[in-house]
């Protein structure tokens, strides 16, 4: 149960730490790791697409979970994957295309919280993403380059910071060839003289939106995860780039521990 001294002030506070939990915990959630309680409000991963429908009707350029959320769950996600990379682990990448997204992808630790939104993909294609560590050992090393507020992954804070540094170049580097895959001839002939822009990155920094609430208690669920996947991508060719798969069900969350939304961090 969430108490903030403050919050209280507010006549929409509960529905603004909602929205926050959602935009930083949502995969968690999503998965069955993370059960959220906000007042009389609670957050699973039953519940929470009609959170999110509920929540974001409203447009505002400051929060994304909405797309990512589709991202990570929609049949027409494009979903590549990579399960030993540089030696350290399996990383994933789900990716959605949309005329209305923000080109943008969310990166989530093993956990499921959100470290940071990544923008500035040079590509004229409109999509949101979901890039997801699953390697323990990769979990770890990029811990370790967060800074207190949980927020970004700083190759000057590793302990070999020049290996930080490639490791981190590398990474960006695969999450942007997967994006220029999804962009095909047919894709390149449909962009009008207003989608020009699109061409550019987005301007708006690579960064996330506040850290996560530390005093929120939770319920945390070890669920099985989906790992074969072959989805049908929109209007392309069903001769889709090596490592693409269609996403499946996942199977039901059982039960086995509870912690709190602060164990995510570690």
């Amino acid at each position: 149960m969430l108490a903030q001294r403050g919050f209280h002030s507010f006549p929409d506070w509960e529905s603004r730490i909602i929205k926050s939990v959602i935009e930083s915990f949502f995969v968690a959630i999503h998965n069955g790791r993370l059960i959220v309680k906000v007042g009389k409000t609670t957050l699973n991963s039953t519940n929470l697409r009609d959170h999110i429908r509920k929540r974001y009707a409203e447009p505002d350029p400051q929060y994304f979970a909405d797309e990512y959320y589709e991202a990570l769950t929609s049949e027409e996600s494009a979903v590549y994957s990579e399960d030993d990379f540089r030696g350290l682990g399996g990383i994933r990448l789900q990716v959605l295309e949309n005329k209305d997204f923000k080109k943008k992808v969310a990166m989530f630790r093993r956990s499921g919280m959100k470290i940071f939104d990544k923008g500035h993909f040079q590509t004229p294609l409109r999509f949101s993403g979901v890039f997801t560590v699953e390697g323990a050992e990769l979990d770890a090393v990029l811990r370790t380059l967060e800074p207190p507020s949980h927020d970004d992954w700083l190759w000057e804070r590793g302990d070999d910071p020049a290996q930080a540094k490639r490791l981190l170049h590398e990474l960006r580097g695969w999450i942007n060839e997967k994006v220029h895959q999804l962009v095909s001839s047919e894709d390149l002939s449909e962009v009008d003289a207003e989608g020009i822009s699109d061409y550019l990155p987005d301007e708006l920094e690579d960064s996330s939106n506040g850290s996560p609430i530390e005093s929120t208690t939770a319920t945390s669920l070890c669920a099985p995860r989906s790992t074969t996947r072959r989805p049908s991508v929109g209007r392309r060719s069903t001769l889709l780039p090596a490592g693409v798969f269609r996403q499946q069900p996942s199977s039901p969350a059982t039960p086995t521990f509870t912690n709190s939304i602060a164990s995510l961090r570690s």
